[in-house]
């Protein structure tokens, strides 16, 4: 090709080639301006359900914090200030409540013949302020009806006449103001930790609200502790110290615990023994209408339908051949077994043989007619004897025997055989021979 040919080629091509990369440019600037606008109308979109959602949340609070006000915490009082039954009253003060109980506990002139000059009371801080905040949830958990509480104990010396402890209860009926505040002065005298001193005029003697080794030291100051009814239920709460006094404020943190009694209570519940179950077994060595007759005693007794054992070995002395039914057994549990364990005892006149007992703490025994449990008697069916085997057990064994979690029981919560008997002694007033 010529230079003048190819110029010429050059010349008729250069605009094409300018009008299509114009358009590709123009294409390019158009998507990125689509792209921008579908990112601002997403941002858009998402800033409105951000304001939407805010806006619900803010409606949600609102009608939690109408349902349940803020906590009460009573006013902070100088430490030598005298207790008196209005400030109490004034921090349980609510327009929903129609009642509000007070008990004004005051130190009296005199106590079995003697003159009281004055009390002294101490108390191990960290403790006392715990066990006044397990108080209020205690009261709580047994009178769920209550408002706002609010317990006030003095510390250090108190004249005669003056108040120890003022407790103010408020509720919307008179009758579970009454009853909580009743059992707030009896379970604080039983839990919590603060010694008293009485003072007389021949001489001083220490007591104790709840039998704790304590630390004792002197405060001059006021254990205050208030708890709102309205709190979200199954929440626990601890406690912070406010100013110089000592305040109860409440908080919300963990689970409550349940206590066993209102009455402090020193034995375990864990090591508690109880009847796991009973079995009642009547065997007759054969098959047939004597086999189905003993059956029907044991339902006329327990209310249940008894199963059929069969024979594991062939016996031609007994005339008994294999996997023949030849005996009928029952098991039940719960206060039926108690129950009929009871009257099988009575039978016995509640003596046993020490070799009625195994070494895993179980126990059992037999009966000749099954008409002294106090069945009525019948000729068409009998009379039929029977054995009773009795199963002791400790609160947590059913870890060994669920499907889920199984895990081991430790020896603590074996039940020994001299366990058993001394239960045997102790629960039906029994005799153990030799």
């Amino acid at each position: 090709m010529s230079a003048a040919a190819a110029a010429k080629a050059a010349t008729s091509t250069g605009p094409s080639s300018l009008v299509v990369f114009g358009r590709v440019a123009l294409l390019g600037v158009g998507f990125m301006v689509g792209s921008v606008k579908a990112t601002n109308a997403q941002s858009a979109r998402d800033a409105a359900l951000r304001a939407a959602l805010k806006e619900r949340t803010d409606k949600l609070s609102a009608i939690e914090a109408e349902k349940a006000p803020p906590v009460l915490v009573a006013d902070a009082k100088p430490s030598t200030a005298v207790l008196t039954s209005a400030a109490a009253e004034a921090a349980v003060r609510d327009d929903r409540a129609g009642a509000v109980s007070t008990f004004v506990g005051t130190t009296r002139g005199t106590f079995e013949g003697k003159v009281v000059v004055r009390l002294e009371y101490e108390a191990y801080e960290a403790m006392a302020r715990k066990q006044l905040a397990t108080l209020c949830r205690t009261v709580r958990a047994k009178h769920p009806n209550v408002l706002h509480m609010a317990v006030h104990h003095r510390l250090g010396v108190v004249a005669v006449g003056d108040a120890s402890v003022v407790i103010a209860v408020s509720s919307a009926h008179r009758k579970e103001a009454i009853e909580a505040c009743h059992f707030a002065i009896d379970e604080l005298k039983a839990t919590v930790p603060i010694w008293k001193r009485e003072v007389y005029a021949d001489g001083s003697t220490w007591k104790a609200n709840c039998d704790l080794a304590l630390e004792t030291r002197t405060y001059e100051a006021h254990y205050t502790c208030c708890v709102d009814n309205h709190a979200p239920r199954g929440l626990d709460y601890d406690v912070d110290e406010v100013s110089d006094m000592v305040t109860q404020k409440i908080v919300l943190r963990h689970p409550p615990i349940t206590m066993v009694s209102g009455k402090k209570n020193l034995s375990n519940p864990m090591r508690e023994l109880k009847v796991h179950k009973l079995v009642l077994n009547c065997c007759v060595g054969e098959s047939g209408d004597r086999l189905t007759r003993a059956a029907r005693v044991l339902e006329q007794l327990t209310g249940q339908t008894p199963v059929f054992s069969k024979s594991r070995l062939t016996i031609r002395t007994f005339g008994i051949r294999r996997n023949e039914k030849i005996s009928t057994h029952v098991t039940v549990r719960g206060e039926k077994a108690e129950e009929i364990l009871e009257r099988g005892l009575k039978v016995k006149e509640y003596e046993l043989q020490s070799r009625n007992f195994s070494n895993t703490g179980n126990f059992g025994f037999g009966i000749n007619e099954h008409i002294d449990l106090g069945l009525k008697y019948d000729p068409t069916t009998g009379i039929y004897g029977m054995d009773f085997y009795i199963v002791l057990k400790r609160a947590g064994t059913r870890v060994s025997k669920r499907r889920r979690c199984k895990s081991s029981v430790g020896k603590v919560q074996s039940v020994s055989k001299e366990d058993s008997m001394k239960w045997f002694q102790a629960k039906y007033d029994g005799i153990i021979l030799n």
